[in-house]
């Protein structure tokens, strides 16, 4: 038995305000839905972004599906949310009269990723060159802003049911408040204005120095299936779950994960080897590297080594990093869920595409 004034703060009920859940110390739920679907379209409606050329805006949000909640035990915020969104947008040439229109998914905003992994897919109902142009600034300008606007609804959604659920004393003195250990909303202002030096540098069109990087990995598949994943829009659509558009011939252009990644193939050998430009759209202008696969066929697997030579000093940690994740993890988990051999490959291509 504890001494008179010694007892844990949380039976203290006389030392509350409110005189119950002694600072909501016990496991204490805010439904934050209803909020958050006001800040989504409070962020989200009636952005515009604007080039020399080109004017776009988003319009409307067509869906808003999920939840978030915001949780509090013995004193430590936790946050969980899941939320699928998809954005209606129009954009025209400033000197023209063509309304192009589009959409842009956000299919995994949840508590399990950080800023910079959630997806935002934009795509356009139509396909010529006006529209293309548009859709490119859309990609390349409108998805940075996109990504900035979550990271502030993410902020946001700490500090306003944060206050809430920590309560003050009778004193009015505020307790130290610990978050769960989560994925870092001020790590996405870092992101933000890392993203904003490299779109100055890309923007001036000051070329960096220039390093290489050699990989190599195994998959439980073919070799003509893992070559496919290379040179086969339904297929990179896939795994990546983003539209892309491919020419798989010697000069042919390709632009994969939203814009992201953009460049042309050099030199193809059926099932064996890729050379590639390729650069990510956060280089300085005009700056592509060189990236060369091999593909070699195992008793039991296949197996890829990669060469990029040219990528900019200051990038080469975050072009291993996104090999490794939004392509060769991806093709593997893909591979392991759906397919391992040609055969079984056509036949889920043939279900799933036009082909």
């Amino acid at each position: 038995m504890a001494l008179w004034g010694q007892g844990d703060p949380r039976w203290i009920v006389e030392e509350r305000p409110d005189a119950t859940n002694v600072n909501n110390w016990h496991w204490t739920e805010r439904n934050a839905t209803p909020w958050s679907k006001r800040r989504f379209s409070e962020l989200l409606e009636n952005m515009k972004i604007d080039s020399e050329r080109i004017e776009c805006v988003i319009k409307s949000i067509a869906t808003v599906e999920g939840e978030a909640t915001a949780n509090n035990r013995k004193g430590k915020l936790i946050f969980l949310f899941e939320w699928n969104i998809v954005l209606n947008w129009t954009g025209k040439l400033k000197d023209g009269n063509n309304e192009i229109e589009g959409t842009v998914e956000i299919p995994n905003l949840s508590d399990e990723n950080s800023i910079d992994e959630i997806s935002i897919e934009v795509t356009c109902k139509t396909s010529d060159a006006e529209s293309d142009e548009v859709l490119s600034l859309m990609r390349s300008e409108g998805v940075p802003m996109i990504r900035k606007q979550l990271a502030t609804y993410l902020d946001e959604l700490r500090k306003e049911f944060g206050q809430k659920l920590i309560l003050p004393t009778k004193d009015n003195t505020s307790p130290v408040v610990q978050y769960k250990e989560t994925k870092s909303v001020s790590e996405t202002s870092r992101i933000f204005q890392e993203n904003k030096d490299r779109s100055a540098n890309k923007n001036s069109g000051v070329l960096e120095a220039t390093t290489s990087l050699d990989m190599k990995d195994t998959f439980k598949c073919t070799g003509d299936v893992l070559y496919t994943f290379f040179i086969h829009a339904p297929s990179i659509e896939m795994y990546t779950r983003c539209p892309c558009t491919i020419n798989a011939v010697p000069g042919g252009n390709f632009t994969m994960f939203n814009g992201m990644i953009t460049g042309s193939y050099i030199e193809l050998v059926l099932n064996q080897k890729i050379v590639m430009k390729w650069r990510m759209s956060t280089w300085p202008r005009d700056q592509f590297s060189v990236v060369t696969l091999l593909f070699e066929q195992k008793d039991d697997c296949s197996e890829i080594v990669l060469n990029q030579t040219g990528i900019p000093a200051s990038q080469v940690e975050n072009t291993e990093d996104g090999w490794k994740r939004h392509y060769f993890n991806a093709i593997k988990m893909f591979v392991s869920t759906v397919i391992s051999d040609r055969c079984t490959f056509l036949r889920f291509l043939l279900l799933n595409t036009s082909i």
